[in-house]
């Protein structure tokens, strides 16, 4: 119901408004031909009152007006809000009644203040968030509409004191009782501010400790189901989710940078058609100086399991940004920003998306503006169960001093348009290096390669998964494509046999609505969106989970299994999450790796792994296993001998042990003995073996090195990394910039450097870039780019 936008990370109110509009770059110097119009457009301009200005009495004074937020509870019901740059900066309220915007009075702190974000429930009940500044710092703001009148509504402000900032940038809820507003707290540390409203009182809930976190978005589903987006430090997107417990921050990837290198990568705004279909809009904004090169706006995709990089077309001379989204259907999809223009221009932008691609709307008639169009839109909100849509923003009229509101609707279908891309990356292709004795590498040959090699024949690539001796693809349409080794039908084309190995992509059969793959060692697993778990390949030991021991060449359903969020194929088991935070297992149990009180059998079914609660996400290794908690702690249990389990032993346990001192963590990864996990600050911690450097020390122990460690060990020189993936007897690691190191064995040349010597230091990966994905196999590495 509601819709916010990026809410500049400021440490004063006045550099917040004075900096940006709508969090776009401020205007520049206008060249003296004027842009052509736009268009014509199915949005149309509705006027919205500004107040008159007063006599201006030198340079430096300003009278604008901005809308930052916009919610509509009916046709005849919406409120946009923002602020009012008089004498000086009050928060500013108007509202829609069916025919008419109109200028509603507030109530006005003290001191400076403005609005961020608003959540219109009905004609007696909306709530607007912002700042004001206080006597030594500012403060949350929250306002109530009863009706009537809108009035101060008490907030928490965590941090108070001398140059100790609190903001609230937006607003959402599933009920009057149930509000949450987002925000930051700053700067005794900059960290994520969530305030919720129980009907009663609003209230500071506790969330992991993320320093340098931005929230500048919120939706929320279901009580137990709420997500918030932003940045971490203006460099790399960031999602947390609410569970009905607790706040997780739950991984994103990050647009690869272009040239120059990026220098931000932010979500701005979010919004949902439901648990399995949540979209966040954002951009990466490159600026060297004080030109808008290399702008790009794209959105996230949230599928149940994981979140997506969505390319959408880049409009602007310059580039564009997007500052809000919101969805009235899986196939009706508006997002918002601005273009920016090389004659110096900001206008206006508005793209949809279909259920197939987005593509660009024209967002204004020719002349509603004037001649010159100078625009932003802030912020996007849909009229629930109608077609109508509201953008906000602000506008520059020429032969007029100062900046207005702008206010656009429509209700109608968008026309045909000849800019548009896929749901995903179109150009995302896969590339490889290392073993490719089975065709692993997928570039139609058995030559091994010690640098990336493209593999044949992907597009619309959504996610990738390298196994023990073949790969896995799932493509933006929900089927997934196999290659390489085929002896136990882990490929699912129904050709099983040591000579049938595919060195190309092929379809795996019967599969659709896919929303994750996971490779193991010669089976493979796909979660599909009504959260059952298909699997084919190896059977031996019961991996397949479906009451048998027979491999399957196609794949079949794993028995017992609902509800499932996440998966993961280990050598010979398999794991998957639940949505009540359980983990599942099945087959192989060995060292007891299944997590069920025992150390032998296997098993055939899956089975409950015991004493697992709140679980987020899981990663099968050899033989031992790790769940990530929701809390950013990790457990472990299974084989132990080199100290994979990270407990301070190396004795093996049949039900789960915490790894010691470790916490802040946002995703794990298991190899064939050794553990990794990525952290909230974007640094990596190892434990296990290090027989090959997979810990990133030497192992001579006469030069200082550690032949394995039972405890985790923080892997120096390595930050910045958005995702990581353990391979057999090596690593690899995503930068935020769009580049991979590794290390460990490298003797298949699964490093890519080019060379077959191994590491022990992370080395960049000499030819790759724009990389998106990564995921280390046995004996080789498989990447994702574009």
């Amino acid at each position: 119901m509601s819709a916010s936008r990026l809410g500049a990370p400021a440490l004063a109110l006045a550099a917040a408004l004075a900096v940006t509009v709508g969090a776009a770059p401020a205007h520049r110097a206008r060249a003296a031909t004027a842009a052509a119009p736009p268009p014509l457009s199915i949005w149309k301009v509705t006027p919205t009152p500004n107040p008159v200005p007063p006599p201006l009495s030198g340079p430096g004074d300003v009278s604008n007006a901005y809308f930052q937020g916009v919610s509509a509870a009916s046709t005849t019901e919406a409120w946009a809000v923002g602020s009012l740059e008089l004498n000086s900066t009050e928060p500013l309220a108007e509202h829609w009644n069916g025919a008419a915007w109109k200028t509603v009075s507030v109530a006005k702190p003290a001191g400076a203040s403005f609005f961020k974000g608003v959540d219109d429930l009905s004609p007696t009940n909306a709530w607007a968030v912002g700042s004001q500044v206080g006597q030594v710092n500012t403060l949350t703001l929250v306002e109530h509409w009863n009706g009537t009148t809108w009035s101060i509504v008490p907030s928490p402000n965590p941090q108070v004191g001398v140059g100790l900032d609190d903001t609230l940038n937006a607003i959402a809820g599933v009920g009057p009782n149930d509000l949450w507003a987002v925000g930051e707290t700053c700067c005794a540390g900059i960290l994520p501010l969530f305030e919720h409203w129980n009907g009663i009182r609003w209230s500071v809930v506790p969330s992991p400790t993320f320093d340098g976190a931005f929230l500048n978005g919120v939706t929320a589903i279901a009580s137990n189901d709420v997500w918030a987006v932003g940045s971490k430090d203006g460099e790399t997107t960031l999602a947390f989710h609410w569970n009905g417990k607790n706040w997780s921050v739950v991984p994103t990837p990050n647009l690869p940078p272009g040239t120059p290198p990026a220098g931000t990568n932010v979500l701005t705004g979010v919004s949902a058609a439901g648990s399995n279909d949540v979209w966040a809009s954002g951009y990466e904004d490159n600026i060297p100086s004080d030109t808008y090169m290399y702008n790009k706006p794209y959105l996230l995709h949230w599928n149940g399991t994981v979140w997506n990089l969505v390319s959408v077309p880049n409009a602007g001379s310059e580039g564009s940004l997007l500052f809000g989204t919101t969805v009235l259907s899986a196939a009706n999809i508006w997002a918002v920003g601005n273009t920016l223009e090389t004659d110096g221009s900001l206008l206006g932008l508005t793209e949809h998306f279909n259920g197939s691609s987005w593509s660009v709307v024209p967002s204004l008639d020719p002349g509603q503006l004037g001649p010159t169009p100078d625009n932003t839109l802030s912020a996007i909100a849909a009229v629930p169960g109608q077609s109508t849509v509201w953008a906000v923003g602000t506008q520059e009229i020429p032969g007029q001093c100062c900046l207005r509101t702008l206010a656009l609707q429509t209700s109608g279908t968008p026309p045909a348009s000849t800019t548009s891309t896929s749901q995903s990356t179109s150009a995302a292709a896969a590339l490889s290096f290392g073993d490719n004795s089975a065709g692993e590498l997928g570039d139609g040959t058995a030559t091994q390669s010690d640098a990336p090699v493209g593999v044949t024949g992907l597009k619309g690539i959504e996610s990738i998964s390298a196994g023990g001796r073949h790969d896995l693809a799932l493509l933006t349409n929900g089927t997934v494509m196999a290659w390489g080794d085929n002896t136990f039908g882990q490929l699912g084309a129904g050709n099983p046999g040591p000579n049938n190995e595919n060195s190309v992509p092929a379809a795996v059969k019967g599969l659709s609505n896919v929303t994750a793959v996971s490779s193991g060692g010669e089976h493979s697993l796909a979660l599909l969106k009504n959260g059952t778990v298909m699997a084919w390949g190896d059977n031996v030991e019961g991996q397949l989970g479906n009451g048998t021991t027979t491999n399957s060449d196609v794949p079949v359903a794993v028995k017992g299994v609902s509800g499932a969020i996440s998966i993961s194929a280990g050598y010979l088991h398999s794991l998957a999450v639940l949505k009540n935070g359980t983990v599942m297992a099945w087959g192989d149990n060995i060292d007891g790796q299944l997590g069920n009180g025992t150390d032998s059998n296997i098993s055939d079914l899956p089975a409950p792994v015991k004493g697992v609660s709140g679980a987020t996400a899981v990663a099968a290794g050899g033989l031992h296993s790790l769940a990530l908690l929701k809390n950013g702690t990790v457990i472990a249990w299974g084989q132990n001998e080199s100290g994979q389990l990270g407990n301070s032993t190396e004795t093996g346990s049949d039900t789960q042990v915490a790894v010691k001192n470790l916490s802040g963590v946002m995703a794990i990864a298991a190899g064939s003995e050794h553990s990794v996990a990525l952290l909230t600050d974007g640094t990596v911690e190892v434990w296990g073996d290090n027989s090959f450097y997979q810990l990133a020390q030497n192992n001579n122990s006469a030069f200082g090195g550690i032949s394995n460690s039972d405890v985790p060990v923080k892997i120096k020189g390595l930050a910045k990394v958005a995702a990581i993936s353990a391979g057999g007897l090596f690593n690899l690691a995503l930068l935020t910039n769009g580049t991979v190191m590794d290390w460990g064995d490298n003797a298949l040349g699964q490093l890519g450097t080019g060379a077959t010597t191994d590491t022990f230091t992370p080395a960049t990966v000499p030819s790759l870039s724009h990389v998106t994905a990564v995921s280390a196999g046995a004996v080789h590495s498989l990447v994702r780019t574009g």
